[in-house]
């Protein structure tokens, strides 16, 4: 059984009526846990959660990294876009959901930032959102895109992806993993100090995470500095980990 985002542990934007189905909601999601002889996290924080709420058997749970896929045609289209072109054009792929996710910190880090532009492929909720904390930044706001087409643009057409860290630490978003799969560099702004993506960090030198602390001019520097080293991602290392193989090989 693998477990993604949360369903009876998830406080904001629950996916039901929880005074309505909230008893449902625990009865079932135990049931499951109780007939599962494998249940599998994608990190730390939220097995131990869930864990302790419905009392499951240490014995049978295990973390297994988020995954997607390594497409060789994508990396090589990342190799061959051209870092040294300006303006510099950040891309942001998803939604932001009230007491999940928020825009506002990060726009904030970026405030006056001279020659980016902020791409977001959003919904309408998440552009009125990005448009309220806007900080005198040039954002430019697209439909919602398929998988495919966006990990085409991903590789296309911006210098840096952006994944913007939950406002909690048993969601994982997993967006972040995509980005990391094209080899392009990936700032991860963390919400949090424990935030579950810094673990993923440790693997590939294309994920920058960043906070509210970190040194701007700093950050460009570093960003300046693997843009002439693309062709240095562990892609052997990312299919090893993070693609399908890895849960496989976790089941067996």
């Amino acid at each position: 059984m693998d477990i993604g985002d949360p369903y009876t542990l998830k406080k904001d934007a629950p996916e039901n009526n929880t005074i309505l189905y909230g008893y449902l909601n625990k009865h079932y999601e135990n049931k499951f846990y109780s007939l599962a002889s494998k249940i599998i996290f994608t990190h730390e924080d939220a097995m131990s959660a869930h864990v302790d709420y419905f009392d499951i058997d240490k014995e049978k749970t295990f973390i297994g990294n988020p995954i997607s896929s390594f497409k060789e045609e994508l990396f090589s289209r990342s190799l061959e876009y051209n870092y040294n072109s300006l303006p510099i054009k950040f891309g942001y792929f998803g939604i932001f959901t009230k007491g999940v996710r928020s825009p506002k910190n990060f726009l904030r880090y970026f405030k006056d930032t001279e020659d980016i532009e902020l791409h977001w492929y959003v919904n309408d909720d998440s552009k009125n959102e990005i448009s309220i904390h806007n900080e005198e930044l040039d954002s430019f706001f697209h439909p919602l895109v398929s998988r495919d087409e966006a990990l085409k643009l991903m590789s296309d057409s911006f210098h840096c992806l952006i994944s913007i860290g939950n406002l909690n630490t048993t969601q994982l978003p997993s967006k972040v993993i995509e980005y990391i799969s094209t080899g392009k560099p990936v700032i991860h702004f963390c919400e949090v100090e424990n935030d579950p993506v810094k673990n993923i960090s440790k693997d590939f030198n294309n994920l920058f995470i960043v906070s509210e602390t970190t040194n701007r001019e700093d950050l460009f520097n570093q960003l300046n500095s693997f843009y002439d080293n693309v062709s240095t991602f562990n892609k052997d290392l990312f299919i090893k980990k993070y693609t399908a193989h890895s849960i496989i090989n976790l089941l067996n």
